[in-house]
């Protein structure tokens, strides 16, 4: 069958047609955004398996524009990966399989940096109480990056309700350790998260108040170019070792 047979059986509504055009521009000419276009077409006709690959295929396209346009793009990301939620789900009602967890941290990120964008501050919640949730429930598979804004997401979250209960302040800081032990070079913003864990040592937020640990990483964070002198300058060297915070 040659491509042209294969685009005119599809606009005539074969579904085979338009799983395997799909595949054809996914696997072998890459061209993603035309290969999610026929998966749609396919899910839209009913085919299981083009509905479970329109939500996965349309994550990978979710997670590739976030990288590369960033925070203003987020909102059109959360729009676009909802529809992907919405077609993994369609996909196991009809007997397919489809893991959602992927498009559900991607989902999480996004909504934390709409919040981030959004100017309107009901969205803004909206969108931060949404992406500490879907972080929250997948955070034991996730990526350094995705674990990181999972504890912006609670940090944030925390001055909407008030301060942060007792699991939420450990999850915080177990989080940010592991980040900032192990990722700290890798995700785009480990010195913040340096900065951040120093102050939850600083503050006893979710940990023992311990002022050596909270010097150790904000000193760290100041290496890796985040700006916290003011902050350094208030911690005094102790005559037999180690620093306090006079401020």
């Amino acid at each position: 069958m040659t491509l042209e047979e294969a685009i005119q059986l599809a606009n005539n509504g074969d579904q085979e047609a338009m799983f395997q055009l799909g595949q054809y521009y996914w696997k072998q000419e890459k061209q993603y955004q035309e290969a999610q276009n026929w998966y749609l077409k396919g899910a839209e006709a009913g085919d299981v398996r083009c509905m479970a690959l329109a939500a996965l295929s349309g994550n990978v396209l979710a997670h590739a524009l976030r990288k590369t346009v960033g925070a203003p793009a987020a909102a059109e990301c959360v729009r676009d990966l909802e529809t992907c939620l919405s077609w993994a789900a369609q996909a196991r009602a009809n007997g397919g399989k489809c893991d959602s967890a992927s498009i559900e941290t991607e989902l999480g990120v996004c909504c934390f940096l709409a919040a981030l964008n959004e100017e309107n501050q009901e969205r803004s919640t909206a969108y931060l109480l949404r992406a500490r949730e879907l972080l929250r429930a997948n955070h034991p598979a996730q990526d350094p990056e995705a674990r990181l804004y999972l504890a912006f997401a609670l940090d944030r979250c925390s001055r909407l309700d008030g301060g942060m209960r007792d699991l939420d302040s450990r999850l915080y800081v177990d989080l940010l350790t592991d980040i900032c032990e192990n990722h700290r070079t890798e995700v785009k913003d480990g010195a913040v998260a340096c900065y951040y864990l120093g102050a939850a040592y600083l503050m006893g937020n979710g940990c023992k108040k311990d002022d050596n640990k909270a010097y150790q990483w904000m000193a760290t964070a100041q290496q890796m170019g985040f700006d916290c002198q003011e902050m350094l300058r208030g911690f005094k060297k102790k005559l037999m070792g180690g620093y306090v915070y006079k401020g």
